[in-house]
């Protein structure tokens, strides 16, 4: 998810803290992921066939998550001074963890192709 504008990204965050605080060190590493151009972290809704049934579900993506050049950019943006929400990073940090990936599963859903006739299902 991009989230633009500061009012709406405090939101989003308040909304992460409160229903996945065992994402938060997901979430902080995306926001200097963004910084650093690259999508690690990035969610986004994909809304697919499934047989009979179109399913929306959430993917991350974790493509950058053992790049060199991404990792190396993150160690220097750190180094830099940008600043780190490290309040939300370290108690994961103190048990050598990332935390959990945001569980969005109740947010999508799978409906028969006739409920949704809108929908083009071709693939």
């Amino acid at each position: 998810m991009i989230v633009l504008g500061t009012s709406l990204r405090e939101q989003a965050y308040a909304a992460m803290k409160r229903h996945f605080p065992n994402s938060l060190m997901f979430l902080e590493i995306a926001r200097q992921a963004a910084w650093v151009g690259s999508d690690l972290g990035n969610i986004c809704a994909w809304l697919g066939q499934d047989g009979d049934e179109l399913a929306l579900k959430y993917l991350m993506d974790m493509q950058d998550a053992q790049n060199p050049d991404i990792l190396g950019r993150l160690v220097r943006l750190q180094k830099n001074g940008h600043p780190i929400n490290w309040a939300d990073m370290a108690p994961h940090i103190a048990q050598d963890s990332f935390g959990r990936v945001p569980d969005l599963r109740p947010f999508g859903f799978r409906r028969h192709h006739v409920e949704m006739t809108y929908v083009d299902g071709r693939n």
